[in-house]
């Protein structure tokens, strides 16, 4: 069964707009929960069995922009390079 090539620039940009709406989705819950948000977060690392000393700080617009710029950025390159490095092994066989 031959492998499908992926267009290594579609899904670059498809991981990256994906982790980066997850950052707004976030930053969303973020700004609209507050304390209950850290309440929630205490309570999935205890199920995991971890105990984190965690504050929440304040977060301004340039710091919620940078996060959501630089994850689309880390997501683009990590579609990439998941769709070059599919394509390639897919060329070999």
């Amino acid at each position: 069964m031959p492998k499908t090539k992926i267009d290594e620039g579609h899904l670059a940009l498809t991981v990256g707009v994906f982790v980066s709406l997850l950052h707004v989705l976030w930053l969303l819950a973020y700004f609209a929960l507050g304390q209950s948000l850290l309440s929630l977060l205490l309570w999935v690392y205890g199920l995991h069995g971890l105990s984190l000393p965690i504050t929440l700080v304040a977060v301004d617009v340039t710091s919620a922009v940078e996060l959501v710029v630089l994850t689309f950025v880390g997501g683009y390159v990590l579609g990439y390079a998941f769709a070059f490095l599919w394509n390639w092994l897919a060329k070999r066989r």
